[in-house]
């Protein structure tokens, strides 16, 4: 594992350049988590070979975001906190979540309020990656909606404050389950959980884009079509060898592609069980 993280610690360093300060060891390794899987897949590594490596390389990348985190950040985000939402208080909690790695997310209570500031992390970002701007787009207009998501509060895109991008929503207490099983509920009470989780995810198909402000979001036509030539060109990039069904499957779905133009929807790219925040207390 540590020749792997060597020779993409080296990649990564000379894909970025300039000197070895703060921000460029921070996204050598930020390099490193979104490269790994592909390297190591090309050096034909086992599944458990490439798990050690990914998590080595987040727990080191985890523990360099912390001991860079600016001494400042607190005295700013108050001073933020008290221009722009006129709060004010004596004590601020400000933590970092570690579930997730891709935007550097924090929780913050202040005045008696229960916050949360995400933001892009530090450093020349790939094009399109770490949108936080579409992100705060996107759950504000499904929050007017009706879909159930946290209270937006703002989106700051003057990047002079905390170095990047960021925007702030209401934190939702609640539960996470990891285990898309439910083991940690009793059997009779996990229904409820899945209907709930479908009737969110039918809330968020049900938005009409053009009617709640998403007017140039996403490309509007071509969304099968463009989802099977992803599907192919990732699946391509992974194998090791020729496999004749997955051929005829490929070449299956590209020649069946529906041609009619489909009702326009938003689609959730990530919705699993622990993405789903659930009440404290009900199913």
């Amino acid at each position: 594992p540590q020749e792997v993280i060597s020779a993409l610690e080296f990649s990564g360093k000379r894909s970025i350049g300039g000197s070895p300060d703060t921000i460029q060891i921070l996204k050598s390794f930020q390099y490193l988590i979104e490269n790994v899987e592909e390297y190591c897949n090309k050096i034909k590594l086992d599944k458990l070979q490439i798990d050690e490596i990914k998590t080595k390389i987040k727990v080191e990348f985890h523990a360099l975001r912390k001991s860079f985190s600016s001494s400042d950040e607190p005295k700013i985000i108050r001073k933020f906190l008290k221009e722009k939402l006129n709060l004010e208080s004596d004590e601020l909690i400000l933590r970092q979540f570690d579930h997730g790695q891709s935007n550097p997310t924090y929780y913050i209570k202040y005045a008696g309020q229960e916050l949360v500031l995400r933001k892009k992390p530090p450093g020349k970002l790939l094009k399109g990656a770490h949108a936080v701007e579409r992100e705060f787009q996107v759950m504000n207009a499904l929050g007017k909606a009706g879909v159930p998501i946290p209270t937006m509060r703002c989106l700051v895109e003057d990047e002079s404050i905390l170095g990047t991008t960021f925007y702030i929503m209401d934190f939702a207490r609640g539960r996470l389950f990891k285990d898309a099983g439910l083991s940690g509920i009793p059997k009779e009470q996990r229904k409820e959980c899945y209907k709930a989780v479908i009737e969110a995810l039918a809330a968020v198909h049900n938005v009409d884009p053009i009617q709640n402000g998403l007017q140039g979001y996403g490309k509007e036509k071509g969304y099968l079509s463009r989802q099977v030539k992803t599907w192919t060109k990732q699946y391509r990039s992974a194998e090791t060898e020729k496999i004749e069904s997955m051929e005829n499957l490929a070449e299956w779905l590209g020649e069946n592609v529906p041609r009619q133009q489909l009702p326009l929807s938003v689609v959730h790219g990530d919705f699993r069980m622990d993405n789903c925040i659930f009440h404290p207390t009900e199913n």
